[in-house]
């Protein structure tokens, strides 16, 4: 199961006129399964409330939920804030370097084993930083033609 970023589920819904927008529909297009954080698809859904409007933010977010293609992952919520910041913060912002929004998707991602990659435009932020390989959609897609 591939796990897929907001930059580029923010591409594929909202920003149609990027570039990278026809790469990002063939990525998503080509997934059998894909899996995205709940803080990716919060993140998602704040975008798509701004650029658009809330009902839509929530049809997206429901979709997200109940799709046989798509697996939210939900993380184990640390029992207070004090495991939390030793999570987030120790373990994710200060050895890892991660801002806060990435190190909430890192933490996601780490707690499911059956991932196979993680996709995202900001590979810079993520590659070598993770337990899983990262790729852009270009890349992933160039890897399975091969």
């Amino acid at each position: 199961m591939i796990a897929v970023d907001t930059d580029v589920l923010s591409i594929y819904h909202v920003f149609t006129w990027d570039k990278r927008h026809t790469l990002c529909k063939r990525f998503l297009k080509s997934l059998k399964e894909g899996a995205v954080s709940i803080h990716n698809l919060l993140e998602l859904c704040s975008i798509i409330a701004r650029a658009s409007n809330a009902s839509t933010a929530m049809a997206v977010y429901r979709y997200y939920l109940s799709s046989p293609r798509w697996h939210v992952l939900f993380p184990n919520m640390p029992s207070g804030w004090p495991e939390y910041l030793e999570v987030i913060l120790d373990k994710y912002i200060v050895e890892r370097g991660f801002s806060y929004g990435d190190a909430l998707v890192a933490w996601a991602l780490k707690e499911f084993p059956e991932l196979e990659a993680f996709v995202t435009w900001n590979v810079k932020d993520f590659r070598g930083k993770l337990q899983l390989p990262v790729y852009t959609p270009e890349e992933w897609l160039r890897k399975m033609k091969s």
